[in-house]
């Protein structure tokens, strides 16, 4: 699922590293490189370019975060 810049709340990097209580430079590995998920596959934190800004949003932390723990037996 993409970003919706009219609905979701659009954070900075640093905002979200604030949230996960990570680095603001984890916030941008997520976005991409991403991470490989409890089940096997890699996923990425969504991100969209607002001017020259990177944006995420709270919502795409919360998707992100299920994806990642997400299991084999749970797809």
């Amino acid at each position: 699922m993409a970003i919706d810049a009219l609905i979701e709340s659009l954070i900075t990097p640093e905002e979200a590293a604030k949230i996960a209580d990570v680095h603001p430079k984890t916030i941008r590995n997520w976005t991409t490189v991403g991470v490989i998920a409890r089940n096997g596959q890699r996923v990425w934190l969504e991100d969209i370019r607002v001017g020259v800004f990177c944006r995420t949003s709270r919502e795409a932390l919360d998707r992100f975060f299920v994806r990642c723990t997400k299991r084999r037996d749970e797809e």
